[in-house]
């Protein structure tokens, strides 16, 4: 008789601790449905302010994220993030970061207004730029946004040229216009070529910039080729 209340009292026992089991595996699936897709990043700002877990990420008016968590981290504030999987690349590598409002309304506001990085990977820790022009950016740079599209617009008129064969077309105008230089004189020559290097920084730096690395060491080698041909 002790023995058969026993058997029932471990029945009993063993189905609350399967259904405690069952209860955290039903849980854990269904904070991974939820969170799948979902970007995990960390921020590293001079300071979170009032910014709290659980507070919104922002980037155009779109609420686009939360943050999980604040860590201090050598003077500075770790802000761990996680954005909605179909916000993933509204966070870059050169995005701006600014904390705007106070407690319980405190939100960290993501501006792309001058990126033009590549998305950040899942885990990755980013420290954004933090000098005084930057941080005035990450404030106000939906004010200067205009600007910065134009000029965006023909760095990148710029970049089509250079892959439509316009890029070669110009060091051969170059090198027709090179024995005019050299009769002017050295002072002339070096004048001019060094403007046109300066061009072509200009042109390698937007490549580098855009994610197209390939493309700015080619430029460079093409470049460096011509040069020493036109100083022989």
């Amino acid at each position: 008789m002790l023995r058969r209340h026993i058997l029932s009292n471990m029945r009993r026992l063993l189905s609350v601790v399967f259904l405690i089991f069952l209860a955290v595996a039903v849980w854990l699936g269904a904070r991974w449905f939820v969170h799948r897709g979902e970007l995990r990043a960390t921020i590293i700002l001079p300071a979170a302010g009032e910014l709290r877990e659980r507070d919104p990420v922002v980037s155009g008016g779109v609420e686009i994220g939360t943050v999980s968590a604040i860590a201090h981290l050598d003077g500075s504030d770790a802000v761990s993030v996680r954005i909605g999987r179909d916000h993933r690349r509204d966070v870059v590598s050169d995005s701006l970061f600014d904390v705007q409002g106070t407690a319980p309304r405190a939100r960290l506001m993501v501006n792309n207004t001058i990126a033009v990085g590549a998305p950040i990977e899942d885990g990755e820790v980013v420290r954004p730029r933090t000098d005084r022009l930057t941080r005035w950016l990450a404030q106000h740079g939906s004010a200067v946004a205009p600007l910065l599209s134009g000029l965006r617009q023909k760095a990148d008129q710029a970049i089509d040229r250079y892959r439509d064969g316009s890029f070669d077309r110009q060091l051969d105008d170059w090198k027709k216009r090179a024995p005019e230089w050299k009769e002017e004189g050295s002072a002339a020559l070096d004048r001019n070529l060094s403007a046109a290097r300066a061009r072509v920084e200009a042109l390698e730096a937007d490549l580098r910039k855009r994610g197209r690395a390939d493309e700015a060491e080619k430029l460079k080698r093409k470049f460096d080729a011509w040069w020493a041909d036109v100083k022989k």
